[in-house]
């Protein structure tokens, strides 16, 4: 689930490339060179981004991934989702907004964010609506018009909501298993 981190490292006065090498080399000491391969990409270096997606990917992704693995070693139906919609005229989404598509407030959230929901938001929050109140009340989202939503499990199987609802497999694997591995997860 793609995390609002921007606005948690928005304060941080990491703007340059020279500053994101230092904080990799800080953060990951011996395995800043394999920090570096996946966290920046020298052809379009968005120093940004990349400090939002290591903070996500150390204090958000990993840990969901490893509370989803652990109650799935449990025996647990785990139902993960990432919300991949791109609203005309808006940024990629940010942890939270799936919120008004889940709560049936899109004409709520737009009266606090200019970007404009149209009929495929619409559509899209129905679905996520219908999924939700399955699960609810029968502890499973399948049914409806919307395609198979597995359970994850050790492909990390995930639903994929956007104008097309698919599912997908190991979202960020490359990333997470770095990070696991230098953690000692």
């Amino acid at each position: 689930m793609p995390t609002k981190v921007a606005s948690f490292t928005a304060s941080w006065q990491i703007k340059t490339a020279e500053q994101l090498d230092d904080l990799i080399a800080e953060s990951f000491k011996d395995s800043a060179a394999r920090a570096r391969t996946l966290y920046v990409d020298p052809h379009s270096l968005n120093v940004r981004a990349s400090v939002a997606a290591m903070f996500a990917d150390t204090q958000f992704n990993n840990g969901a991934r490893g509370v989803a693995r652990g109650l799935t070693r449990k025996g647990v139906d785990v139902y993960r989702y990432l919300l991949l919609r791109r609203r005309p005229n808006s940024g990629p989404p940010n942890h939270g907004d799936d919120v008004p598509y889940v709560f049936a407030s899109l004409a709520a959230a737009a009266r606090l964010d200019p970007a404009p929901f149209d009929a495929d938001d619409e559509a899209l929050a129905e679905a996520i609506q219908d999924a939700w109140i399955r699960f609810a009340t029968t502890g499973n989202p399948n049914g409806g018009t919307m395609p198979q939503w597995p359970t994850s499990d050790s492909s990390e199987r995930y639903m994929e909501f956007d104008t097309t609802i698919q599912t997908g497999t190991g979202w960020r694997k490359q990333h997470l298993d770095f990070i696991d591995e230098y953690f000692g997860g």
